[in-house]
């Protein structure tokens, strides 16, 4: 499974999600699938579960099931012990059956002993088969209404949206005129009102530059700020950044950018700057200030230290690993000549 791929299914159903819920809205959830299923379920009181989160029952004519469902919001796998204190669930008069739901997974040694017992196993990865199943408009995606958010309240209108990784977590990007709004939708399964994480403006825009399959997008001012996104649909999303090129192109553009595992070079029609990974600056030039760069390939690699000279009480002379010195030392002297 390729990468984007392995993102769309992230917009799905997933166990990073269901691992965020509470253990309240965990078990909200669990209910609501067997409902979906055909089930009756009542959720049973806290302080009085005996054990039992959720009772589940289905009426047929002339036949009827009860079954007892333990809930398990668990990063590690069941282990024997719990499935073992389950399985005894299993002999209270009027039951039918036990089934016990997990984030995780089981051990075998679970798995033995709930066999003996009859005791139904639903894993991690089966639990986010049948929610994709019975329930794929529980999840809050792009099928939602669209939410309450600062947008609607500008009456912004709205270019286009996107769904994308930023910072670790699924983001969803809407584009207007005016702004870039970045909303993180609620952990609270019954919660639809997303969070707004930023609001940028779209003229502060410099540039943005395309590393595989992430787009990075500096924003200008004082000092650069840097934010690296992976959107679901790619071309799209690059399509919807070249509509707003007339936008932000008036005044400091984006000239050349290279990311290390460590830092941002940058190039602009106005500064070379190094930004680390958090967006702290760790070097700033202004062209004007430049009296001269020395570089080249070298080996195998093309790798070598591209150097400027800033002339600035004397001259100082910087040194910066980049992949191909030579053609920053280009890329550096073209700026020059048309700032």
């Amino acid at each position: 499974m390729d990468f984007l791929t392995q993102l769309k299914n992230d917009f799905m159903w997933d166990l990073s999600y269901l691992r965020q819920l509470n253990p309240t809205d965990f078990e909200n959830l669990v209910s609501h699938l067997f409902q979906a299923m055909g089930y009756r379920t009542r959720l049973t009181p806290v302080s009085k579960d005996g054990g039992v989160d959720i009772e589940a029952s289905i009426d047929h004519v002339g036949l009827s099931h009860v079954w007892l469902i333990q809930a398990k919001r668990y990063s590690g796998n069941v282990g024997v012990k719990e499935v073992r204190e389950y399985c005894s669930l299993k002999y209270r008069e009027h039951v039918d059956g036990v089934i016990i739901v997990t984030t995780s997974g089981f051990t075998r040694e679970a798995h033995e002993e709930a066999a003996k017992h009859n005791v139904k196993l639903i894993e991690g990865s089966l639990l986010v088969t049948m929610l994709d199943h019975y329930c794929p408009e529980q999840y809050p995606d792009s099928k939602q209404s669209a939410p309450e958010t600062e947008i609607s309240v500008n009456g912004e209108t709205v270019i286009g949206r996107h769904h994308v990784m930023f910072e670790g977590s699924k983001v969803n990007l809407t584009l207007t005129p005016e702004h870039i709004f970045l909303e993180k939708q609620s952990t609270s399964l019954f919660s639809r009102k997303p969070e707004l994480l930023k609001r940028l403006k779209v003229k502060d825009i410099v540039g943005f530059h395309q590393e595989a399959n992430d787009i990075i997008l500096v924003f200008g001012g004082s000092s650069f700020e840097i934010m690296k996104f992976t959107p679901l649909k790619l071309q799209a999303f690059i399509s919807m950044l070249e509509s707003l090129r007339p936008s932000y192109l008036r005044g400091e553009t984006l000239m050349k950018l290279e990311s290390s595992g460590r830092e941002f070079v940058i190039l602009t029609s106005r500064r070379f700057e190094v930004i680390g990974k958090k967006n702290e600056l760790l070097l700033s030039i202004n062209l004007k200030d430049i009296a001269g760069c020395e570089g080249g390939s070298a080996g195998a690699f093309r790798r070598k230290k591209l150097v400027i000279l800033e002339s600035k009480d004397g001259i100082i002379r910087h040194e910066v690993e980049v992949k191909d010195a030579g053609d920053w030392l280009n890329s550096v002297r073209n700026a020059i000549q048309g700032y």
